[in-house]
Formats: structure tokens, sequence, C-alpha cells
């Protein structure tokens, strides 16, 4: 990606194995993770369930415009430009209802964890 090339399914399938395993570790030992990545199509989500199947996922969405913004404002990241983001876009099958918590970057942050956690406490709730 650095070197402005998008990666394809079988760059990612390894780095989705890895963070699959890594939510099998901790859920083995009924501890917590949170990992920031692009699930960007339901199957490499499917993939990090494998390593734990009540996977929590929180998809951050916003339009194109406000994306590209943004990345044209990042300081030192590889990621620039507008070919980057297209075919991310291209790719990105947006998660279905009950998939993943779904949250708009024009929140703040903190309004994001907030709800996102108590979306988290509700779903507990109703499991126990």
């Amino acid at each position: 990606m650095a070197s402005g090339t998008p990666l394809n399914d079988d760059d990612r399938r390894e780095w989705l194995d890895t963070l699959a395993a890594l939510f099998a570790e901790y859920r083995a030992r009924d501890a917590s993770l949170v990992i920031a990545c692009s699930g960007l199509k339901k199957r490499y989500r499917e993939q990090l369930r494998q390593g734990d199947p009540a996977l929590n996922i929180l998809y951050l969405e916003g339009t194109r415009e406000l994306l590209l913004q943004r990345l044209e404002t990042r300081a030192g990241h590889f990621f620039k430009g507008d070919t980057m983001l297209a075919s991310q876009l291209v790719d990105l099958e947006p998660p279905v209802k009950r998939e993943a918590f779904n949250a708009s970057i024009t929140l703040s942050p903190n309004q994001i964890v907030n709800q996102f956690a108590a979306t988290l406490r509700l779903t507990c709730r109703t499991l126990s």
C-alpha cells in the first residue's frame, strides 16, 4: 500500500488469520481486546469471527467526500489521494444490521466510543 498499490484478498488473508487467532487467544483467556482493522468485505469479517464468533464490530461510516478530506489532511501517512480511497470503496461491503454497530464519523471519537460501549452493555445484559 505504501507504494500506492491497493491490497487484494490474497494480501489480506494472512493478516486476517493472524487477527482471528489473536481474538481466539483473548477469548480463551476471557479477556477483552480492541483492534482496528478495515474489514471491508463480509468474508473478511467472517474470517475474523472464526477466532471469536461473538466478535463485536464497530463500523465507522462516512461520505466519500469526508473520508477524502480526512485522508488528505493526515500528516506522515502513505494512504493519500483519491485512488486508494476509490479502491477501498469499490471493495466495501457495508455490514448489514446486526452484523456490526454503525457509527457516523461526523460524531466525535468520545461520542462514538460512548455509543458503542452502551450498545455492548445492552448486548451483554440481553445475553445473560
